[in-house]
């Protein structure tokens, strides 16, 4: 995931730069949307950071806040669009985040770890994977090109 926000990072630079004194309609939409992933994917990366600290310490309390972003950005930027066919995309994108984030609950309702590592290692492929069904998702409403 570091490498796609390596790529956003030089889109939106490349974007801004574009835009100069007379944005248009679609370069700033893209930048918006740029702007937003970044800010998720830092936040993750941020998150993971704090994992190798806290979880030496408290998992728990570095699982709430894992846990509390996501349910955060769960429902951030959902609109509706009249075209049926991008609804029925959209909701299954939806419905495969909700699946994703209903088996890493129940996988830390219970979670054991046997020693400090196995929660790093955990936690870093449940963010990946709930990134990936995160990502999926924001493309069925603005699919940014070239990333």
């Amino acid at each position: 995931m570091s490498r796609l926000l390596d790529s956003y990072l030089k889109q939106k630079v490349a974007l801004t730069l574009e835009m100069g004194d007379r944005p248009c309609r679609a370069t700033f939409c893209t930048l918006q949307e740029l702007n937003y992933r970044i800010s998720v994917f830092e936040t993750f990366q941020s998150i993971y950071h704090a994992a190798k600290t806290m979880a030496y310490t408290n998992m728990s309390e570095h699982y709430r806040l894992f846990d509390g972003f996501v349910h955060i950005i769960m429902d951030e930027r959902r609109y509706k669009s009249s075209d049926p066919e991008v609804e029925s995309r959209r909701q299954t994108a939806y419905n495969t985040m909700v699946s994703v984030v209903n088996t890493y609950r129940k996988k830390y309702s219970g979670y054991v770890q046997k020693n400090p590592s196995d929660y790093i290692d955990d936690i870093s492929e449940t963010m990946n994977t709930f990134l990936s069904v995160w990502l999926a998702h924001r493309n069925t409403y603005y699919n940014i090109k070239g990333a």
